[in-house]
């Protein structure tokens, strides 16, 4: 029985995904069939063949992350032959038909026709529609296993020609990526990336019944996407989702030229390595807008602070096998967090070390215990999906399952939590809406009351009410950063209660840093003020000064500097702006 393959599924998505945004393919054009029948896949083939017609001209692409043998494809019910399915591919009417097989030994599938293991793939470019035939392409030779990494949460092949298809394997730079392009630049990446590894290097393979003098275009970099811009001579670089959870492209080092990745609106981390160690930076990509990698501000963090994947490890083995142990030994000895460090030192090394994996799964499932004898459910929950994820096969252990809490989160929602964590703790200003609080000294006066909205996240008005001079005002606020701490920029007014006739003129004075202020002189005032605005969770400090215009009721106008000091409470909402 053939082992789950954990990111096949996963794998099919982000393909489907590549043509769908960058090629010519319509959404409803593209079938994802998840575990599907062999009969199954026979019937959608011959549907496909029945709305094809010889003159059309058109291009399909047959992909299949799986298990599979020197013979078959190893599907749901009999097996389906490699020669069937070359068969089939090949018959359909049509113009070019590409098939794309990511399965262990799935180059058995050439080897009675020639293919080869290479990484040369050229067909001369002239008129891409003259172009007739059949190609293939395999992620292994007849006799090698096609590898998954964990790193990647997707297979080695695969990832690499995704990345190529969203702009990484566009060698001559002239905004599209052919078939040629794209299987040169996942086979070479592929053959580096395995060549270490226990299994042996992984050799792609292909076959290609072309006819005519002309190129097949997979996808084009262009369109509502948006675009991150590398500058030459740049190291490798890897994107990443906003949570740091999931690998999305990467794009190879060293290249003469600039090279660019097109990828879908939104938010993402980039990791460039940087010698011993890598930079890193938060960026936005836009519907259409460019992002030049070049200008962007990054920090350097070494190797072991994240995820990248790798080859083969710069330690010894001796060493490595150590450092195991010295993770294990920290395990016995009840020290969890320090094991944990050990074996992301391990990994840090080596990715694809499996025993370092499990020594992380064990030392989070006894963080877990911990937290379980402590009364912290949350905490427990949170440490038994991180040993899940180190060592997925943990979910066949009924002891495991019956400690949970819940059922795991799927995928998506797990990510959108740790989305929506890394928002508010960078944040922190797009969840706030409405709020309150204490001004002890600002512009309008001393000891108010204040009720504060945020209609938009880089603007704050106020309305609020004077207690020692007693009046009412208001001020707006520009706030330019929606980080945790940002400077801010305010314009406000107030008009005392005695300045409207409802109440007689104050007596007395207010003392302010040894500076005595009759309270009349806060009768009417404008003023300007700035200063910094610190955020924590749902509160709000701010601090700076104030320069003040006032005019009293009785007696002459004049101008006055102010501390600034505030306490606000605004608190955090659901939904992100």
């Amino acid at each position: 029985m053939d082992r789950p393959l954990r990111h096949a599924h996963a794998d099919a998505h982000r393909l489907a995904a590549a043509l769908t945004e960058l090629g010519d393919f319509r959404p409803a054009e593209v079938v994802v069939l998840e575990d599907p029948a062999t009969d199954e896949l026979r019937a959608h083939l011959e549907q496909l063949g029945k709305r094809l017609s010889a003159g059309d001209k058109s291009l399909f692409v047959f992909y299949y992350s799986g298990h599979a043998d020197d013979r078959y494809l190893h599907l749901r019910g009999p097996p389906l032959s490699l020669e069937e399915l070359y068969r089939r591919v090949r018959d359909l009417p049509g113009t070019v038909k590409v098939g794309v097989l990511d399965a262990c030994q799935s180059g058995s599938i050439l080897a009675a026709k020639g293919g080869r293991p290479t990484a040369s793939f050229r067909v001369q470019v002239q008129d891409e529609l003259a172009v007739r035939g059949t190609a293939f392409l395999t992620s292994s030779g007849a006799d090698e296993l096609s590898q998954e990494a964990r790193a990647l949460a997707g297979s080695v092949f695969s990832h690499h020609l995704v990345s190529g298809l969203r702009g990484a394997a566009d060698d001559d730079g002239d905004g599209r990526v052919s078939l040629a392009e794209a299987y040169r630049y996942a086979s070479a990446r592929t053959t580096l990336d395995t060549a270490a590894t226990a299994a042996g290097a992984q050799r792609p393979s292909f076959r290609y019944e072309l006819n005519g003098r002309g190129e097949v275009f997979l996808t084009r970099l262009q369109g509502p996407l948006g675009t991150l811009v590398f500058p030459p001579r740049e190291q490798r670089c890897y994107l990443t989702d906003i949570a740091e959870r999931r690998l999305i492209a990467e794009v190879a080092g060293e290249k003469a030229r600039r090279s660019q990745l097109l990828v879908p609106a939104g938010s993402y981390v980039l990791k460039c390595l940087a010698g011993e160690k890598y930079r890193v930076t938060a960026v936005t990509a836009s519907s259409g807008g460019q992002v030049e990698v070049a200008k962007l501000d990054f920090r350097t963090l070494p190797l072991s602070e994240g995820v990248l994947k790798g080859g083969g490890s710069s330690l010894g083995e001796d060493q490595l096998v150590a450092l195991k142990r010295q993770g294990f030994e920290e395990l016995k000895r009840g020290d969890p967090e320090r094991a944990l460090e050990t074996f992301n030192e391990v990994l840090a090394k080596d990715l694809r070390d499996q025993e370092g994996y499990r020594g992380k799964a064990q030392a989070y499932l006894a963080m877990a215990s911990k937290a379980s004898a402590a009364g912290n459910r949350a905490q427990e929950e949170r440490h038994l999906q991180a040993a899940l994820q180190a060592d997925p096969l943990l979910e066949e252990d009924p002891e495991l399952a019956s400690r949970r809490a819940a059922p795991r989160p799927a995928a998506q929602a797990d990510d959108k939590a740790l989305i929506e964590r890394n928002l508010r703790q960078g944040h922190p200003r797009r969840y706030q809406r409405f709020g309150g609080g204490v001004s002890l000294l600002d512009g309008h006066g001393v000891l108010s009351v204040s009720l504060d909205c945020v209609p938009w996240e880089k603007l704050q008005p106020s309305m609020h009410l004077s207690l020692v001079t007693p009046g009412l005002g208001a001020s707006f606020r520009l706030v330019p950063k929606d980080g945790p701490w940002s400077p801010f920029f305010g314009v406000g007014g107030q008009l005392s209660l005695s300045a409207m006739g409802l109440l007689p003129p104050p007596e007395g004075e207010v003392v302010i840093a040894g500076l005595a202020f009759p309270r009349r002189t806060f009768d009417r005032v404008l003023y300007l003020d700035a200063g910094f605005q610190g955020l924590l969770p749902d509160w709000q400090l701010d601090a700076g000064l104030a320069l003040l215009y006032a005019r009293p009721v009785v007696g002459d106008g004049f101008f006055a500097v102010m501390p600034v000091l505030s306490f606000k409470y605004l608190p955090s909402v659901a939904a992100v702006r």
